[in-house]
This record gives C-alpha cells, sequence and structure tokens, in this order.
C-alpha cells in the first residue's frame, strides 16, 4: 500500500519550491528525438513527453516503497516508456530480446527515482533493479514498473 501524504498551506505561506529535471533523452535511427522531463511541484510529480506525442503524465507526489517501480508515461503512441521509483533504486538492468543486457539510469530528485527508455525495437525481455551497493531489489517481465 502507498502512502499518501497531502499537506495544505495557509492564506499567505510561499508556495513550495518547484523542481525539474531531464530524466532520458534519445535520437532513434530515423532522426526521431524524444526527452522525458519530470517536474515535482505543489501540484504533484509529473512526467512530460518531450518527443512527438507531448503528452504529460500526473500522480500525486507519494513516499513509495524503497524498491518500487511503477510505469507512469505509457502509450501506444509513444516511442518511450517513463516511470518512478522508490528510494533505494539506483539503476536498472534491462535483459532486451536480442540476448543483450543495457543499464537503465535512474534519475533520483525529490526523494523519488525516475528512469525512461526507447521501445521502438519492442520492450525488453526482463528486468532487475538494483541498489547501489549492488544488491538485486526488485525484477520482473516486459517493460520495467
Amino acid at each position: 500500500a502507498l502512502m499518501r501524504t497531502v499537506d495544505w498551506l495557509r492564506a499567505g505561506t510561499p508556495v513550495p519550491a518547484v523542481a525539474s529535471a531531464t530524466v532520458g533523452h534519445c535520437v532513434d535511427r530515423d532522426g526521431g528525438f524524444w526527452s522525458v522531463q519530470v517536474q515535482i511541484g505543489p501540484w504533484g510529480t509529473c512526467l512530460q513527453d518531450n518527443g512527438g506525442y507531448f503528452g504529460t503524465w500526473c500522480r500525486p507526489t507519494v513516499s513509495y516503497p524503497p524498491n518500487a517501480l511503477t510505469l507512469v508515461m505509457s502509450s501506444p503512441y509513444l516511442s518511450e516508456r517513463a516511470g518512478i521509483t522508490g528510494r533505494a533504486v539506483a539503476y536498472i538492468q534491462l535483459r532486451l530480446r536480442n540476448g543483450k543486457t543495457a543499464r537503465l539510469h535512474v534519475l533520483h530528485i525529490g526523494g523519488q527515482g525516475f528512469y525512461a527508455l526507447s521501445v521502438l525495437t519492442g520492450p525488453p525481455a526482463s528486468w532487475t533493479a538494483y541498489t547501489t551497493t549492488g544488491h538485486p531489489i526488485a525484477t520482473g517481465t516486459g517493460t520495467p514498473g
């Protein structure tokens, strides 16, 4: 179960700062470009596609379990997927369908982790999430989350 924390601001209280960063970006073989940006503010946590689709997916800012992976940004119109992790997830190892592996970077901001990956060649066969010390803490098949 996810814990949801809601804060109400008193009148005249300064609005909390907004944090933003680029989670991932890619130029594919055909010259197509995508990037995913995260924005965290008083409205919650949003992942924004800055490629061809230009969609925004928002969630309340919650305290995810340390080993959580949650797929947030997914659509049949997108060439990328993106999600949120718990604070213990340092990186995600992907096993591709051709047998190769790839390490997926996790960006940490605001007490959460964020990842983005291309799915132009199809979703990965499987994935494993690791801590900074290389300890596996979550695993699954297909797209992480």
